[in-house]
């Protein structure tokens, strides 16, 4: 995964993978998958171990005659050959991993040599409690199975995931003292040795389940808020919780992923095969295991900026928009939060593509510059330098918007009022200000300098300063916003003695200027 940011407190993220999205996914069912249920599966070393139906010698399906649910066995698939999963003892007795009960997933070392697994805790309920086991090979086969020291006839644990690269086991649980009905939880293991159990904050109050880790993320199956149906895969990075997209999920049960590489796994459901890109689907049946294959990553381009004024106070309630620069539609649009900040995913850009973005933030009684950030999938390194202004400058009366808004010299023609293409450019920028800030009151002021007559001068700065009004207002939501002034050349600049030709060029440029002053802010409520 490639993460890029821009700056400290505020800019774009370029990430790959981040959160399941992908622009296509090819999904292709097991070829060991019956009318019964398989799920879960996992490596076990260069061949994969799956939970699927527990059968008699006759191919009947076993069940359990307290709660008629079925028994489940695990099963080895090695080189498209399905046999019963053994873990062999040095006496050649495969131990606890297949019973005639419920067999659980297993996760395994990557050489095999650990191995823990789920299976059946010996008590007299009414329903068979599950506990977690381990064993470690030896010269003369694998060791006598070794329980957990978590488990219980009180409660169910099951589901483990050993991460070799942390030397964490993960597993989940439904002890009492956990928030939801079954809870993650880790704990370290180290030399045979277990350390102390750890809460993940990634549990919900519903179900969490089936917990997997690959490339530092962690992924469960839950049935919380937020699911497109059922039970639903989620990526967890850090605090954040995210749920797949689809095909990965779908509104029928969608459970157990295992990743093989960056681009390939399995992962398990009870979805039609042909209904997969249709979630309005009520239909269902067992649980079974799809192969997916990841065609075309999407690079996710993210946002994370924190809002402050000049002091460097956050500000809160502000809109920050983010439009499209060649489509001009809206990409993302939120309200920044108490502390300023404004986070959320903008845009997903395929392996060679390339984006520009125009951020526009508005907030009564503030302003601030608009911008463009191009995000770029095939040089992610310019993103590096690209930084996102969120610095606000606070509105007050008698200020003049020229440097605020960017808003470059408004030329004519001599002795015209018209308005050149390039001024109604600069023009427009003011109307996009005083569209987003109903609260001001603007009055643009032509100026000249002291060539010619005073009475010439100043029919002249009011002709050009009511056509540039005109103009402006024609665009307003509110054309009553904006009024019209022309001071000839009563209010220069540059003072200097036009009867003695005093004044040089560049002090009559000065003075030949449009301004445009806030006169008055009228605020509709507290900022």
């Amino acid at each position: 995964m490639s993460l890029l940011r821009i700056s400290a407190i505020a800019g774009l993220f370029f990430s790959q993978l981040s959160f399941g999205q992908y622009s296509q996914v090819a999904l292709v069912p097991a070829s060991f998958n019956t009318e019964a249920n398989e799920f879960a599966i996992r490596k076990f070393k260069d061949a994969l171990v799956f939970v699927g139906a527990a059968k008699d010698e006759l191919g009947n399906q076993l069940y359990d005659s307290k709660t008629n649910e079925p028994f489940t066995d695990l099963f080895l698939v090695s080189d498209s050959a399905i046999t019963d999963f053994k873990i062999p003892n040095a006496s050649g007795v495969s131990s606890l991993a297949s019973t005639r009960a419920f067999d659980g997933p297993i996760s395994a070392s990557d050489d095999g040599n650990i191995i823990f697994f789920t299976n059946n805790l010996i008590g007299r309920r009414v329903k068979q409690t599950l506990g977690l086991f381990y064993t470690i090979k030896t010269p003369l086969g694998y060791g006598d199975p070794i329980a957990f020291s978590f488990n219980s006839n009180d409660y169910n644990t099951t589901h483990p995931f050993y991460d070799e690269a942390t030397g964490y086991l993960y597993f989940s649980s439904d002890i009492s003292s956990g928030i939801g009905g079954m809870d993650i939880y880790r704990v370290n293991f180290k030399d045979g040795t277990f350390g102390e159990v750890e809460t993940l904050g990634i549990n919900s109050v519903s179900n969490d389940i089936f917990p997997s880790v690959y490339d530092g993320k962690i992924y469960v199956t839950s049935n919380r808020v937020g699911s497109m149906g059922g039970y639903d895969l989620f990526v967890c990075e850090g605090d954040s919780v995210q749920r797949m997209e689809a095909p990965f999920n779908s509104s029928h049960d969608d459970l157990a992923i295992c990743w093989l590489s960056s681009k390939t796994g399995f992962y398990s459901s009870n979805r039609i095969i042909d209904e997969i890109q249709s979630s309005d689907s009520t239909r269902k049946k067992d649980d079974d295991i799809y192969a997916f294959v990841i065609e075309d990553e999407l690079n996710i381009v993210s946002l994370d900026v924190t809002l402050t004024d000049e002091n460097g106070n956050p500000i809160e309630s502000a809109l920050l928009t983010v439009i499209d620069d060649s489509t001009g539609k809206m990409k993302f649009s939120s309200l920044s939060d108490f502390e300023g900040r404004v986070v959320g995913v903008l845009d997903t850009l395929g392996n060679d593509a390339a984006n520009a973005y125009n951020i526009i933030i508005t907030k009564e009684g503030y302003v601030f510059k608009e911008q463009v950030i191009v995000a770029d999938a095939k040089d992610t390194s310019s993103m590096d330098i690209v930084a996102i202004d969120t610095d606000a400058t606070t509105l007050e009366t008698e200020m003049e918007l020229s440097d605020v808004l960017d808003i470059k010299t408004i030329y004519y023609d001599f002795n015209s009022s018209a308005l050149r293409q390039e001024s109604k450019v600069e023009l427009d920028k003011l109307v996009l200000f005083m569209n987003g800030h109903p609260e001001v009151l603007v009055e643009l002021g032509s100026h000249t300098d002291c060539t010619g007559s005073d009475q010439y001068n100043l029919w002249l700065s009011k002709r050009r300063a009511a056509s540039a009004v005109s103009y402006i207002k024609s665009r307003l939501k509110v054309p009553g916003k904006i009024l019209s002034q022309g001071y000839g050349e009563n209010v220069p600049e540059v003072s200097c003695d036009c009867e003695s030709n005093s004044c040089s060029d560049s002090d009559n440029q000065k003075n030949r200027r449009t301004e445009f002053i806030i006169t008055s802010l009228n605020f509709s409520s507290q900022k």
